[in-house]
């Protein structure tokens, strides 16, 4: 039987895109997403929708798929699941060695130390944990997890410093409820805190 793994929640889900202006404006207009960061990485267009000043992005729209192209990816980009803390990912990058998964990679993105991997089809998937931080995305570096979390915050809080647009969580967490419109869990936001 399975064990489950602890605190994991299903968090966003990436959508690759034949016209990326239309898919942003429809989600956003339709569910009333808000933009929370926008970008371009390897000549692919990225914006990042949330509906929740918890979460920086539920949605992730991304340019690039090609209907005339034979071996052009599907419409699913990828799977995000989040967990709570740097051990417990430590835990399950681990237990990646027990299946059959290809093309594990950890990475940084500022606002969360993540392992990337596919599944046995090819899927793929993303393995999470917030950092105290936001980072304008699109944002990645390489990690190495079996780094101490204390040296994982010191090299991912120094990323941040070097970035202008980069903030404490909380302060992006104010401005999405402002641009969500909403007062409501202004007091859990200000109270909020990332245990180390």
């Amino acid at each position: 039987m399975a064990q489950c793994v602890r605190g994991i929640a299903l968090a966003h889900v990436g959508l690759w895109t034949f016209d990326f202006e239309m898919m942003v404006n429809f989600y956003v207009s339709l569910f009333g997403f808000v933009v929370s960061d926008r970008g371009q990485q390897n000549a692919r267009q990225y914006a990042f929708l949330t509906a929740s000043a918890h979460a920086h992005h539920q949605l992730v729209i991304v340019s690039g798929r090609v209907a005339t192209q034979p071996a052009a990816p599907g419409g699913l980009n990828q799977i995000s699941f989040g967990l709570p803390t740097l051990s417990d990912l430590r835990g399950f990058h681990g237990r990646l060695s027990d299946y059959p998964v290809s093309s594990i990679v950890t990475l940084t993105h500022g606002n969360a130390w993540s392992v990337y991997f596919h599944d046995p089809e090819g899927n793929r998937l993303e393995v999470f944990v917030d950092t105290p931080w936001h980072m304008p995305q699109p944002f990645a570096r390489e990690i190495d997890l079996s780094q101490s979390d204390a040296e994982l915050f010191a090299c991912t809080e120094e990323l941040c410093r070097e970035n202008s647009g980069s903030r404490p969580i909380n302060e992006w967490r104010r401005w999405a409820l402002a641009a969500l419109g909403g007062e409501d869990g202004q007091a859990a936001i200000d109270d909020e805190t990332i245990e180390r």
